[in-house]
């Protein structure tokens, strides 16, 4: 959700990938486009033209490092406008700038190239075209983001489970929400609540709003 909302208030174009029951949600985040990955097209969208492609891939999915998960890059990284293998070859031609291929999970591999540049800065061993989200505690982005919630262009959804059994920070709720986004099946985020009465004010201000 908040992918789709920060990518519209930066300006995108938005196309999101979700099942077909959920369309209308992703579409209502601001989403100029859906594509459902349990349609008859299959994972992800089937592309024409060079320039019906994209300029950048955020992946929220994969996790390659993961027994039994499957990894999305090899049928999403296509779908790029500008990789690898179409950059020109002539070197007296201007660099073409290739689009990004970005994750919020990796390979073991990509893991290591990606701790050793956040270590390094200096020394970027990531792929071409390829970068893994590692996190970084400064002030702008948080700013940015207040920013962005105070002009309406980013707020938060609890996921169902959250609200339906009143999540708390227990070892057995926490249990249950880390389950649920393993699932892959959230809608909305997963929110856990301090107490009982937390919850209450919660959902009666959800309902109201």
């Amino acid at each position: 959700g908040f992918g789709v909302q920060v990518a519209k208030a930066l300006g995108a174009k938005v196309t999101a990938i979700c099942s077909a029951k959920n369309a209308e949600y992703v579409k209502s985040l601001g989403a100029d486009q859906v594509h459902g990955y349990d349609s008859a097209e299959g994972s992800v969208p089937k592309l024409g033209e060079k320039e019906d492609k994209f300029d950048c891939v955020y992946d929220t999915v994969s996790a390659p490092a993961e027994p039994g998960n499957v990894d999305y890059e090899p049928q999403a990284r296509p779908l790029l406008r500008c990789t690898d293998s179409n950059l020109p070859r002539d070197l007296n031609a201007k660099p073409a700038r290739p689009a990004m291929y970005v994750a919020i999970n990796a390979s073991p591999a990509d893991w290591a190239r990606g701790l050793a540049y956040a270590a390094l800065p200096f020394l970027n061993l990531q792929r071409r075209g390829y970068k893994l989200v590692m996190t970084e505690h400064k002030k702008e982005p948080l700013e940015w983001l207040a920013s962005a919630v105070e002009k309406g262009q980013l707020s938060a959804h609890a996921d169902d489970v959250s609200l339906e059994q009143k999540l708390e920070l227990t070892r057995e709720h926490v249990n249950v929400g880390l389950e649920r986004i393993k699932s892959r099946r959230t809608k909305g985020k997963v929110v856990f609540g301090v107490s009982e009465t937390a919850w209450d004010e919660y959902l009666d201000k959800h309902k109201s709003s």
